[in-house]
């Protein structure tokens, strides 16, 4: 399951998504995504390593952020299919 949540509060807002044992959470901050796992332990969250998601590690997050910065979502759309024909 997938949630996207648009919303404020960042990283103040973990305690609420560890509550309720959410693996893996995403914040959009200053143009790039930060990621945090939820520890082994559920006690808390750790930053992801390398910028990678360990939910979906296949995903190129750094793709991911220059497609979110273009002009258009039908641009954007583009230049990921693009980015993933091209294994980047």
């Amino acid at each position: 399951m997938l949630e996207i949540a648009l919303t404020s509060g960042g990283v103040r807002k973990l305690e609420l998504h560890r509550r309720f044992a959410v693996p893996e959470v995403w914040f959009w901050h200053h143009h790039q995504l930060e990621v945090f796992a939820l520890k082994a332990d559920g006690s808390g969250y750790n930053p992801a390593q390398a910028g990678r998601s360990y939910l979906l590690p296949d995903l190129d997050l750094r793709l991911l952020e220059r497609c979110a910065a273009l002009g258009s979502w039908q641009e954007a759309r583009r230049a990921f299919r693009a980015g993933l024909a091209a294994g980047e």
